[in-house]
């Protein structure tokens, strides 16, 4: 008699990075940046999520089994062309990172491209690249977010308040008052010629951080002087040029500048004016890039949660795949007091001391 075939075994379930965070007592996004060797990630609990994830069989899945509500299983972010060859600064890759991480926990894949010529434009509007789209930075045109948002395709803007679209999510940070707290910390330390600096005048978020400046010298009974605000021109040479234009008619005894880039470059001017930070003009910029540790002096600035940013540009834009509604946000930023913004020698006391 012949032997019964034997039954082939049971396919094994799939283990999912939501089952390996519970099982590590850390969140989906720890276990995302761990398993891909992040630097932020702590090495006792990288060593941990990746000791727990063997332990249970986890392996990503690409064909995308979490979230099948799409054709390409790919999200797109779309930068602006003025973000040169390199594609992304030192703010925007922290950004993306955040995005990753949100999406690698639903197995989505991400394409970063820049938007700058017609036909870029318009490969981007046929739609079918990417099942959402998520708009970093508010350098993009206002008239291509509305062409892209009339294609249907779920969109979110990081970094960038809108443009009044219903229905479109923004995720961006407290830029006003971001503005008016590091004004404010200088005018504590007794400055009173405050500067505001921008590598652009026309940037939006600039321009709220500018809000922010000039309310906190009204509150402080001080006029707002047009001879202390000046701005250069896109780029890391920007802040530079906007600073000399700065001390060319006017002597401030504090800069804020409306990102560290910028306050990078009013460094370089000072030391060529031969003006000390901050004996003679303290400095405060806007964003509190790694670099801004390593400056002469080290650069106080505003702290942006980059990484924590593009999670939440990404986690609202999961909400619209899978057919919900996303509220807007605007994360708030905290004050990073460094040397460069010692108090004045004439401060009264108790006045914010250097760092």
């Amino acid at each position: 008699m012949a032997p019964k075939p034997t039954a082939a075994p049971p396919r094994r379930r799939r283990v999912t990075i939501r089952e390996v965070a519970a099982a590590a007592g850390v969140s989906i996004s720890t276990v995302s940046r761990a398993l891909r060797g992040y630097a932020d990630v702590n090495p006792a609990t990288r060593a941990h999520v990746a000791a727990t994830a063997r332990q249970l069989g986890y392996a990503p899945n690409p064909a995308g089994q979490t979230l099948k509500l799409g054709r390409t299983h790919t999200v797109a972010v779309l930068v602006s062309g003025n973000h040169g060859p390199a594609l992304l600064d030192a703010f925007y890759a922290e950004v993306v990172g955040g995005i990753e991480a949100c999406l690698e926990a639903h197995d989505l894949s991400l394409l970063v491209t820049r938007v700058r010529a017609e036909r870029a434009r318009r490969r981007v509007l046929q739609g079918g690249r990417a099942d959402g789209v998520i708009a970093l930075g508010c350098d993009l045109s206002v008239p291509f977010l509305r062409a892209l948002h009339r294609t249907g395709t779920p969109l979110v803007l990081a970094d960038s308040a809108g443009w009044g679209a219903p229905g479109v999510p923004s995720v961006t940070v407290q830029h006003e008052a971001g503005g008016y707290v590091a004004t404010q910390h200088l005018l504590a330390s007794g400055r009173r010629a405050v500067a505001f600096i921008a590598e652009t005048p026309f940037d939006p978020n600039f321009l709220e951080r500018r809000r922010g400046y000039e309310r906190a010298l009204a509150e402080a009974g001080l006029a707002v002087r047009p001879e202390l605000i000046a701005a250069g021109r896109l780029g890391l040479e920007g802040g530079y040029l906007a600073a000399r234009k700065l001390l060319a008619r006017a002597r401030p005894d504090a800069i804020f500048a409306a990102n560290d880039t910028a306050a990078y470059g009013a460094l370089r001017a000072l030391c060529e004016r031969g003006l000390r930070v901050p004996e003679d003009v303290a400095v405060v910029g806007f964003d509190d890039l790694e670099l801004s540790r390593y400056t002469t002096p080290p650069l106080s600035s505003l702290h942006v949660p980059r990484q924590r940013l593009g999670f939440l540009a990404a986690a609202a834009l999961l909400e619209l795949l899978g057919g919900g509604a996303a509220a807007s946000l605007a994360l708030p930023v905290s004050l990073v007091v460094r040397k460069s913004s010692g108090a004045h020698p004439t401060s009264p006391p108790g006045a914010p001391r250097e760092v």
